[in-house]
Protein backbone atom coordinates (compact mmCIF):
# COMPACT_ATOMS: atom_id res chain seq x y z
CA UNK A 1 0.00 0.00 0.00
CA UNK A 2 1.47 3.42 -1.10
CA UNK A 3 2.41 5.95 1.82
CA UNK A 4 -0.23 8.45 0.35
CA UNK A 5 -3.22 6.08 0.68
CA UNK A 6 -1.97 4.83 4.18
CA UNK A 7 -2.07 8.19 5.31
CA UNK A 8 -5.10 9.18 3.63
CA UNK A 9 -6.99 6.03 5.27
CA UNK A 10 -5.33 7.03 8.76
CA UNK A 11 -7.00 10.57 8.14
CA UNK A 12 -10.54 9.13 8.00
CA UNK A 13 -10.00 6.79 11.16
CA UNK A 14 -8.66 9.45 13.11
CA UNK A 15 -11.52 11.86 11.48
CA UNK A 16 -14.38 9.23 12.21
CA UNK A 17 -12.97 8.59 15.98
CA UNK A 18 -13.08 12.42 16.87
CA UNK A 19 -16.33 13.07 14.81
CA UNK A 20 -17.97 10.42 17.02
CA UNK A 21 -16.67 11.74 19.98
CA UNK A 22 -17.76 14.98 19.06
CA UNK A 23 -21.12 14.06 19.00
CA UNK A 24 -21.61 12.67 22.22
CA UNK A 25 -21.97 15.34 24.85
CA UNK A 26 -20.87 15.22 28.25
CA UNK A 27 -23.14 13.84 30.82
CA UNK A 28 -22.31 17.41 32.49
CA UNK A 29 -23.93 19.63 29.78
CA UNK A 30 -27.22 18.27 30.19
CA UNK A 31 -27.19 16.22 33.96
CA UNK A 32 -26.63 16.76 37.36
CA UNK A 33 -26.02 14.29 39.99
CA UNK A 34 -29.05 13.94 42.34
CA UNK A 35 -28.43 11.67 45.06
CA UNK A 36 -25.25 8.95 45.55
CA UNK A 37 -22.50 11.37 44.71
CA UNK A 38 -20.16 8.01 45.99
CA UNK A 39 -22.27 5.65 43.90
CA UNK A 40 -21.32 7.51 40.53
CA UNK A 41 -18.43 7.27 37.97
CA UNK A 42 -17.29 9.29 35.43
CA UNK A 43 -15.49 7.20 32.41
CA UNK A 44 -14.48 8.45 29.16
CA UNK A 45 -14.21 12.43 29.76
CA UNK A 46 -17.55 12.04 31.29
CA UNK A 47 -19.29 10.43 27.80
CA UNK A 48 -20.25 7.83 30.00
CA UNK A 49 -22.04 7.63 33.73
CA UNK A 50 -21.44 4.33 35.82
CA UNK A 51 -23.96 4.09 38.59
CA UNK A 52 -23.50 1.51 41.00
CA UNK A 53 -25.83 -0.05 43.84
CA UNK A 54 -24.28 -1.73 47.23
CA UNK A 55 -26.36 -2.74 50.57
CA UNK A 56 -25.84 0.68 51.50
CA UNK A 57 -26.46 3.12 49.00
CA UNK A 58 -27.65 3.27 45.13
CA UNK A 59 -27.79 6.39 43.05
CA UNK A 60 -29.23 8.59 40.83
CA UNK A 61 -29.05 11.82 37.97
CA UNK A 62 -31.46 13.98 36.44
CA UNK A 63 -31.75 16.68 33.15
CA UNK A 64 -30.70 20.00 34.24
CA UNK A 65 -34.46 20.75 32.12
CA UNK A 66 -37.54 19.65 31.68
CA UNK A 67 -39.23 18.63 28.85
CA UNK A 68 -43.03 18.62 27.01
CA UNK A 69 -41.67 16.09 23.92
CA UNK A 70 -38.51 15.28 22.45
CA UNK A 71 -36.14 12.56 21.20
CA UNK A 72 -33.71 11.08 23.50
CA UNK A 73 -31.21 8.02 22.68
CA UNK A 74 -29.42 6.98 25.60
CA UNK A 75 -27.76 3.59 25.55
CA UNK A 76 -28.08 2.02 28.84
CA UNK A 77 -26.20 -0.87 30.14
CA UNK A 78 -28.14 -2.73 32.78
CA UNK A 79 -26.52 -5.30 36.09
CA UNK A 80 -25.84 -8.42 34.99
CA UNK A 81 -25.22 -11.34 37.05
CA UNK A 82 -28.25 -12.38 39.52
CA UNK A 83 -29.61 -8.84 39.83
CA UNK A 84 -32.88 -9.74 41.01
CA UNK A 85 -34.42 -6.64 43.12
CA UNK A 86 -31.64 -4.01 41.23
CA UNK A 87 -34.07 -1.32 39.44
CA UNK A 88 -32.46 0.70 36.90
CA UNK A 89 -35.01 3.36 36.19
CA UNK A 90 -35.23 5.94 33.27
CA UNK A 91 -38.10 8.65 32.94
CA UNK A 92 -37.77 10.80 30.14
CA UNK A 93 -39.62 14.45 30.71
CA UNK A 94 -37.72 15.15 33.80
CA UNK A 95 -35.21 12.97 32.88
CA UNK A 96 -34.08 11.19 35.50
CA UNK A 97 -31.79 7.69 36.21
CA UNK A 98 -30.97 5.42 39.06
CA UNK A 99 -30.31 2.75 40.31
CA UNK A 100 -31.43 1.34 43.61
CA UNK A 101 -32.57 -1.25 45.86
CA UNK A 102 -36.21 -2.69 44.92
CA UNK A 103 -36.31 -5.92 46.63
CA UNK A 104 -39.41 -5.28 48.86
CA UNK A 105 -41.91 -4.73 45.76
CA UNK A 106 -40.07 -5.07 42.27
CA UNK A 107 -39.60 -9.05 42.31
CA UNK A 108 -42.97 -11.12 42.99
CA UNK A 109 -44.21 -8.56 45.17
CA UNK A 110 -40.95 -8.63 47.31
CA UNK A 111 -40.71 -12.70 47.51
CA UNK A 112 -37.46 -12.59 45.49
CA UNK A 113 -34.55 -10.77 47.70
CA UNK A 114 -31.41 -8.79 46.41
CA UNK A 115 -28.32 -11.46 46.32
CA UNK A 116 -25.95 -9.02 47.95
CA UNK A 117 -22.79 -11.68 47.35
CA UNK A 118 -22.98 -10.38 43.61
CA UNK A 119 -22.66 -6.52 44.40
CA UNK A 120 -21.73 -4.01 43.83
CA UNK A 121 -24.36 -3.66 40.55
CA UNK A 122 -23.15 -1.45 38.07
CA UNK A 123 -25.33 0.19 35.28
CA UNK A 124 -23.89 2.43 32.79
CA UNK A 125 -25.37 5.28 30.47
CA UNK A 126 -23.89 6.97 27.43
CA UNK A 127 -25.25 9.37 25.13
CA UNK A 128 -26.43 12.26 26.65
CA UNK A 129 -27.14 14.60 24.23
CA UNK A 130 -31.03 15.75 23.93
CA UNK A 131 -33.01 16.93 21.57
CA UNK A 132 -36.34 18.26 23.10
CA UNK A 133 -38.57 20.90 23.69
CA UNK A 134 -37.93 22.01 27.06
CA UNK A 135 -40.55 23.95 29.34
CA UNK A 136 -40.31 26.37 31.79
CA UNK A 137 -43.71 26.32 33.54
CA UNK A 138 -47.19 23.93 33.20
CA UNK A 139 -47.60 25.38 29.47
CA UNK A 140 -46.25 22.43 27.69
CA UNK A 141 -48.70 23.42 24.23
CA UNK A 142 -45.90 24.87 22.26
CA UNK A 143 -44.15 21.54 22.56
CA UNK A 144 -46.84 19.24 20.53
CA UNK A 145 -46.11 21.76 17.56
CA UNK A 146 -45.05 19.84 14.25
CA UNK A 147 -42.00 21.99 14.14
CA UNK A 148 -40.81 19.19 16.12
CA UNK A 149 -39.65 16.30 13.83
CA UNK A 150 -40.51 13.93 16.51
CA UNK A 151 -43.87 15.29 16.64
CA UNK A 152 -44.65 14.45 13.20
CA UNK A 153 -47.22 11.42 12.45
CA UNK A 154 -44.22 8.36 11.58
CA UNK A 155 -43.36 8.78 15.02
CA UNK A 156 -47.07 7.97 16.39
CA UNK A 157 -46.80 4.30 16.50
CA UNK A 158 -44.42 1.62 16.08
CA UNK A 159 -44.46 -0.23 12.40
CA UNK A 160 -44.97 -4.16 12.50
CA UNK A 161 -40.71 -4.76 12.75
CA UNK A 162 -40.65 -2.43 15.77
CA UNK A 163 -44.15 -4.19 17.15
CA UNK A 164 -42.22 -7.79 17.04
CA UNK A 165 -39.26 -6.23 18.61
CA UNK A 166 -40.98 -4.77 21.32
CA UNK A 167 -43.38 -7.99 22.12
CA UNK A 168 -39.89 -10.27 21.85
CA UNK A 169 -38.18 -7.91 24.45
CA UNK A 170 -41.55 -8.20 26.81
CA UNK A 171 -42.12 -11.84 26.45
CA UNK A 172 -38.42 -12.45 27.12
CA UNK A 173 -36.93 -9.91 29.99
CA UNK A 174 -40.34 -8.33 31.41
CA UNK A 175 -40.61 -9.88 34.89
CA UNK A 176 -43.08 -6.97 36.04
CA UNK A 177 -45.54 -4.63 34.85
CA UNK A 178 -47.25 -2.46 37.27
CA UNK A 179 -49.78 -1.73 34.78
CA UNK A 180 -50.88 -5.01 35.25
CA UNK A 181 -50.04 -4.67 39.58
CA UNK A 182 -53.78 -4.27 40.54
CA UNK A 183 -53.43 -5.56 44.04
CA UNK A 184 -51.10 -2.19 44.28
CA UNK A 185 -52.57 -0.05 41.69
CA UNK A 186 -56.65 -0.54 41.49
CA UNK A 187 -56.68 1.94 39.45
CA UNK A 188 -53.97 2.30 36.72
CA UNK A 189 -51.75 5.15 36.46
CA UNK A 190 -52.50 6.96 33.24
CA UNK A 191 -49.97 5.77 30.90
CA UNK A 192 -51.60 2.64 31.23
CA UNK A 193 -53.49 1.07 28.65
CA UNK A 194 -57.21 0.28 29.78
Amino acid sequence: MDFCLRRFLAFLLIGGVLARRNGDASFDRNYDITWGNDHVLSIDEGRQIQLSLDNSSGAGFGSKLSFGSGFIHMRIKLPGKDSAGVVTAFYPMQIEASLWDGDSWATDGGQTKTNWSHAPFQTHFQGFDVNGCSVQDSDIQPCYSTNYWWNSRKYWTLDSTQKRAYENVRKKYLTYDYCSDRPRYPTPPPECPQ
